[in-house]
Formats: C-alpha cells, structure tokens, sequence
C-alpha cells in the first residue's frame, strides 16, 4: 500500500461545506461548484425520496479526478454523473422503483446522464 501511495500526489484545490438550504444554494450556484449544486437541485425536485434522504442525511463528499481541467473531455459531466450516481447509491434509490410518487422518474443510468447534459 505504502509503494501506490508514493507513486501519487494529491493536491486539495478545494474544500468547502455542502450547503442545503435553498438560499445558501441560490449563492453556490454561482460558485465554482455550480455544476455539483445544479445536479443536486434538479434531483431534488424529480425525486422527493432522493430530496428527503439528502437533506436528512450528513454526506461527505470528496472527488478525485484524473481529467485536466478545460481539455474538452468532459470533465464536469463526468463529475456530475459521478456524484449523483454514488448519492443514488449510497441512497438505495437506484433504479429503486418502490419509492417512486406519481409523476416522479427512477433514477437510473439513462436519466443520470440525461439530467447531466442539460445542467
């Protein structure tokens, strides 16, 4: 373990406290994180069992990426998917159709990356 820690350096860019309520939310998404708040946002209003499990819970979430900023390889929708798909899971709301309300969509693969190109 100790030989792949030494191979790798990590720099912390970033930290900051993930804000919930929605006027701390209205700010962020003028922040630099605004593609993380967005996502977050729109699958609270899609899904009342992903908006109750994330306002209830106390989440960390840290992110790690290989992908040079400003390359055109997609990094931002790649972090997006990445981080409502783990807070899908870590939610038990993937493709979890018995939480579901009327007029309310699985979250699933098709809709993850959907909802990523539109934010």
């Amino acid at each position: 373990m100790k030989k792949l820690i030494d191979q790798y350096s990590f720099e912390l860019r970033s930290e900051e406290v993930l804000s919930k309520t929605i006027s701390k939310v209205k700010i962020k998404l003028k922040g630099k994180n605004k593609l993380i708040y967005a996502s977050i946002s729109k699958f609270c209003q899609i899904s009342s069992s992903f908006k109750s499990f994330f306002l209830n819970s106390n989440i960390e979430i840290g992110l790690i990426t290989t992908i040079p900023e400003k390359s055109g390889l997609g990094g931002s929708a790649a972090i997006v998917i990445a981080v409502i798909f783990g807070l899908a899971q870590f939610f038990d709301l993937y493709n979890n159709y018995k939480l579901l309300k009327e007029n309310e969509f699985p979250i699933n693969k098709d809709i993850i990356a959907e909802m990523a190109t539109k934010i």
